[in-house]
């Protein structure tokens, strides 16, 4: 039977943080979870299965870097540079 609700160390632990940025997070609203009377947080499990694919996708977009729109080329700056030229051959003889 897999987990249905993690404790802030559980969740911390999935994070790969510290307790404290866990409950940061719940309480800015960035990772969804209940507070109880006893002043324990709680996390859902889908709630945070939905936070490490928001982390994942955040991460890969980071490391693609910005793209363009498919199809759509972007003009290169001029640089002032002439352009390099091949040297002219001579022609060659049949023999």
């Amino acid at each position: 039977m897999s987990t249905l609700v993690y404790t802030v160390a559980e969740a911390a632990e999935m994070l790969g943080c510290s307790t404290a940025k866990v409950e940061d997070l719940a309480r800015s609203g960035k990772l969804a979870g209940l507070k109880f009377g006893d002043g324990g947080w709680r996390f859902p499990a889908r709630a945070m299965d939905e936070r490490l694919n928001e982390l994942a996708l955040e991460e890969a977009r980071e490391r693609r870097g910005p793209r363009t729109p498919s199809g759509v080329l972007q003009a290169l700056p001029k640089t002032g540079k002439p352009k390099r030229t091949l040297p002219v051959l001579p022609a060659l003889r049949p023999v």
